[in-house]
């Protein structure tokens, strides 16, 4: 409404191209911001696709200890402190604890960094991630929305729908 009052004022005034320039411009903010949100969507859906479908977990479906077998499980079935295998070539399903192997893990989706970080025991794998060249046990440390990929798919959620401290302002004019 104030957009269209002000470029009311500025024919009335005699200057309608300054009206014409002064619409043409919210259209535009308006447009851009379009684009910046759809751009923002189809990234989250990207995310979303990181994460893997399956993992290899050690379970044991008898409670004998240690007489269990390596699994196929779904990733949101996942416990913190269960054990799983990491092949070359695949994905993280959960962030977790090295406890056996070391290899590089490619975490450019997450910290953007175009050289793998090589991991050994002890170290720390982040859900989403890609392991290189060999594989890995490692025992779950965090699963489902405790992952450090979905607190990042939060954030970027978060700040898609909040609005700036500009915003506001002009929202409440």
């Amino acid at each position: 409404v104030l957009m269209v009052v002000a470029a009311a004022l500025a024919a009335v005034l005699g200057h309608p191209e300054d009206g014409a320039l002064l619409l043409f411009l919210f259209v535009l903010s308006g447009a851009l911001e379009d684009r910046a949100m759809a751009k923002t969507m189809r990234a989250v859906e990207a995310l979303h696709k990181l994460m893997p479908t399956s993992a290899m977990v050690w379970r044991d479906e008898r409670g004998g200890g240690n007489a269990g077998s390596w699994i196929e499980a779904d990733p949101k079935s996942l416990r913190v402190g269960e054990r799983i295998r990491i092949r070359a070539g695949e994905l993280v399903a959960a962030d977790a604890r090295v406890t056996s192997g070391d290899s590089s893990l490619d975490q450019a989706t997450l910290t953007g960094e175009s050289v793998p970080r090589e991991v050994t025991i002890g170290d720390t794998v982040y859900a989403g991630t890609l392991n290189g060249d060999s594989s890995l046990r490692v025992q779950v440390t965090a699963t489902g929305n405790d992952t450090a990929l979905a607190g990042i798919m939060r954030l970027v959620q978060e700040a898609q729908q909040s609005k700036s401290r500009t915003q506001v302002l002009a929202d409440m004019a």
